[in-house]
């Protein structure tokens, strides 16, 4: 939903520069206070959309939000489908650690971008999850 919003919200911002345009281009043949408030709204608009890029994201910033969320919307999938596997008993402890590692190892990819989004380094919060997480699942895969 957020990101339809924002691509929306940039569309929409971006008709009006093209409506304002056409708007003062087609109303210099008639009066030139038309062609001064379509290019006083214009350049309004730009400067929002190139001055405040958390109002409206670029495409590739609003893809890799998108990417984001898919891969997380898949991370915590395959680790709700390792957990269930390893509860019923359908691989072992070590096959579980294993592969709770080799997907763990997968976060870095989008690190990146999620740092990005948050202007702020989020080492100490991912550091606090990280051993969190792990007492978690030490806890859970010591005590079965």
């Amino acid at each position: 939903m957020f990101l339809s919003k924002r691509f929306r919200t940039r569309s929409i911002l971006d008709a009006v520069v093209v409506i304002a345009s056409v708007i003062g281009v087609s109303g210099f043949q008639f009066d030139g206070r038309i062609t001064f408030v379509a290019a006083i709204v214009t350049a309004t608009v730009s400067v929002l959309s190139a001055c405040v890029p958390s109002f409206t994201p670029r495409e590739s910033e609003l893809a890799d939000i998108s990417n984001t969320v898919v891969f997380y919307s898949q991370y915590v999938t395959s680790i709700e489908r390792l957990y269930m596997h390893y509860f019923c008993g359908e691989i072992s402890n070590k096959e579980a650690e294993t592969e709770f590692y080799r997907l763990q190892g997968e976060i870095p990819k989008v690190e990146a971008v999620v740092n990005h989004f948050l202007h702020r380094n989020i080492s100490r919060i991912s550091a606090e999850a990280d051993k969190k997480a792990k007492t978690y699942v030490d806890e859970v895969f010591k005590s079965i």
